[in-house]
């Protein structure tokens, strides 16, 4: 499977999100978290799964600088043991966001499939 996110935030693959789902198979290493950077216009719904997990990977969704964003004083993060799919569900402010994958501590490599909306 091909490396298609980029390996930090400035080399971030840039997504355009609509309500329809994306989906984009990946894989990540333990040498390089995958990336995704997109910019919401107005107040949205956001739907985040990371699903088809090959192994353990987790997911994170950062704010503009990098850091994991809080909505409600609750870090949005997913972080289940094995290859369990990921989500997370939030409404979101307008400005721009990051999606980081990470494999899971146990993990050296996992492919995975993120489906955004």
């Amino acid at each position: 499977m091909p490396d298609i996110a980029g390996n930090s935030l400035g080399t971030a693959t840039s997504l355009s999100l609509t309500s329809n789902v994306q989906t984009l198979p990946d894989i990540v290493t333990s040498t390089a978290n995958d990336y995704y950077r997109f910019t919401l216009s107005h107040r949205s719904s956001f739907n985040l799964s990371l699903a088809s997990l090959s192994a353990d990977a987790n997911v994170a969704l950062l704010n503009s600088t990098g850091s994991i964003l809080s909505v409600n004083g609750v870090l949005q993060t997913s972080s289940n043991t094995g290859n369990l799919a990921e989500s997370i569900n939030t409404t979101l402010d307008v400005g721009t966001y990051y999606i980081r994958v990470a494999p899971g501590a146990s993990s050296t490599s996992a492919n995975y499939s993120l489906n955004v909306s």
